[in-house]
């Protein structure tokens, strides 16, 4: 039989370790329930934080999505605000004789806030090219382009447009420029008796404020409505207000011409283009 000293043992212990065996089970269904509660407040503040995360974080996709929304359409506005392709006749020959051949068509530019600043371009056909040729497009402008007195021994019928160099330029605001001011009278076509020469005159006046150093003057001529002949010449030293009478000739014999278009042609965009006279009124301003 074991025996047990229990001398060094007091009175308090005793009692301590007395009430502790009469309350054990009650101490340890205490002890359970904490636990339990202490259980069931960590699962739930869980399941409440777990909830909260995925409501918040919805509510940061909404935000997120409505950002993306309210984001600017970059590519609508970069369709909307690109230049528009410039547009251009079929390109027509004329036969003069002699292995010569005079080739134009009319190019458009309709954009409003877009300058071609460089289109280089050439007719061809099968080996034939004509000379290269550069020119710019204001905003809104057409004009036609010509190419006089190209040889070929073989015979053109039908030549194509080459586009060698295209170069826009977006403008920000208006273009400042000399703007030609000029008019027309007294339009004639002629020719001479053995029609070996035709002639067209005409009385340009520069009703603008500006000298100009050079004109250039295109013509058509039109049996019809067919072009039979095309001329271009330049004009020096075109001063404001006035009057000139201007001549342009043909080497050619051509049918009943029944109509003459005449444009004028000025390099706007050449700083130097403009002269001033001294005296004249405006260097007052």
């Amino acid at each position: 039989m074991t025996e047990y000293n229990i001398d060094d043992v007091s009175d308090q212990q005793l009692k301590v370790g007395y009430w502790y065996l009469e309350h054990k089970a009650l101490i340890r269904k205490i002890v359970v329930i904490a636990l339990a509660a202490f259980s069931a407040v960590t699962l739930g503040y869980g399941i409440f934080g777990f909830i909260r995360h995925y409501a918040v974080l919805g509510e940061l996709d909404q935000a997120v999505a409505g950002i993306a929304l309210n984001q600017p359409d970059f590519a609508a506005w970069q369709a909307r605000n690109k230049a528009a392709n410039i547009s251009f006749l079929p390109p027509t020959v004329i036969y003069n004789g002699h292995n010569s051949y005079d080739i134009y068509t009319k190019v458009v530019n309709p954009n409003d806030k877009w300058l071609v600043s460089e289109l280089t371009y050439t007719f061809e056909s099968g080996d034939f090219s004509s000379p290269t040729t550069t020119i710019y497009l204001l905003p809104g402008e057409d004009r036609y382009l010509f190419s006089l007195a190209n040889q070929s021994p073989r015979r053109l019928t039908e030549v194509s447009l080459k586009v060698i160099e295209l170069k826009w330029r977006r403008l920000k605001e208006d273009l400042e420029y000399p703007a030609p001011d000029f008019s027309l009278s007294k339009v004639n076509f002629a020719s001479s008796e053995n029609e070996a020469r035709s002639w067209i005159s005409f009385t340009a006046t520069n009703n603008g404020f500006n000298n100009f150093w050079e004109v250039d003057w295109q013509a058509l001529l039109y049996s019809g409505r067919q072009v039979v002949g095309i001329n271009q010449i330049t004009t020096a030293e075109f001063a404001a207000g006035q009057q000139r009478p201007v001549t342009m000739s043909w080497f050619d014999r051509l049918p009943r011409i029944s109509t003459v278009e005449v444009y004028p042609l000025v390099d706007v965009l050449n700083p130097d283009i403009t002269y001033k006279i001294s005296g004249q009124a405006g260097e007052l301003y």
